[in-house]
């Protein structure tokens, strides 16, 4: 591995243990929070839940056409 490969890794790693560490205060939220109002113009059916589960589909990685 290459030293470039190996600082990818390593930050590639830091986001996965912040995401991991996000993850976990979503999943000990009260249900009744995730089902609160949100006025977020991405928040599906105008909840919190709607807003978490709208978020990732801006994150998938985009395909890029060959040019």
């Amino acid at each position: 591995m290459t030293e470039s490969n190996a600082g990818v890794r390593a930050l590639i790693r830091q986001l996965q243990d912040e995401f991991n560490r996000t993850l976990d205060t979503v999943y000990d939220l009260p249900q009744e929070y995730l089902d609160q109002p949100c006025a977020h113009q991405c928040a599906r059916g105008g909840s919190a839940r709607g807003l978490l589960l709208h978020n990732p589909r801006h994150s998938r990685p985009r395909r890029f056409s060959k040019q």
